[in-house]
């Protein structure tokens, strides 16, 4: 007996049991699975970053953080102004100081009151994309006949003809979907 041979055997021996169980099962699975099983793949990364609703989430959301961010920063420079002013004083009021503060904490809760409202409606708008994109990839897969649908992350290679993502982008980018942020030219600051 070789060298190479005496080395294995003792595993063989060890996980025989194991080793049969797992060579059955692959067997069954080989004889079970049903023939002409039709895959379909779809990469979430890039229905993302290229259906149009998606992209209209994204500029909507940046449009309405800068021109809250601006507003805001506008705000945020006045109070800072007259901190400065009353700081500068040779005897600043405390009253003054105190309802400086006040204004500045309520800015702050209004900045959190935006920014929750920017997430909510990002995540509002979002669910509503995934459902349109979701019943549109049932229907392409029931059109298709595909028995399972996977995402292309957890897979290290599928070949093109399993991929279904132009399919399912062409047809999202043509819904219209509509996409809701709450219109920053009404906020307010306190």
């Amino acid at each position: 007996m070789t060298q190479s041979a005496q080395k294995i055997l003792p595993f063989v021996r060890r996980y025989f049991k194991i080793i049969l169980i797992v060579l059955g099962a692959f067997i069954l699975f080989l004889f079970m699975r049903p023939s002409g099983m039709k895959i379909g793949i779809l990469d979430g990364q890039k229905l993302r970053d290229e259906a149009k609703a998606y992209q209209t989430i994204a500029a909507e959301q940046k449009k309405y953080e800068d021109v809250w961010r601006v507003k805001l920063m506008a705000e945020k420079a006045v109070l800072d102004k007259e901190e400065q002013d009353l700081r500068k004083s040779k005897k600043p009021s405390q009253d003054k100081l105190v309802a400086l503060q006040k204004k500045m904490e309520k800015l702050q809760a209004r900045y959190q009151e935006e920014a929750q409202r920017i997430m909510q409606a990002t995540q509002v708008a979002s669910k509503e994309v995934d459902e349109a994109a979701v019943n549109i990839i049932r229907e392409i897969g029931d059109k298709k006949g595909y028995d399972i649908i996977l995402l292309r992350g957890t897979l290290v290679y599928t070949g093109k003809h399993y991929d279904m993502t132009e399919d399912v982008i062409k047809i999202l980018n043509k819904k219209e979907i509509k996409v809701v942020y709450p219109d920053p030219t009404q906020f307010h600051l306190p």
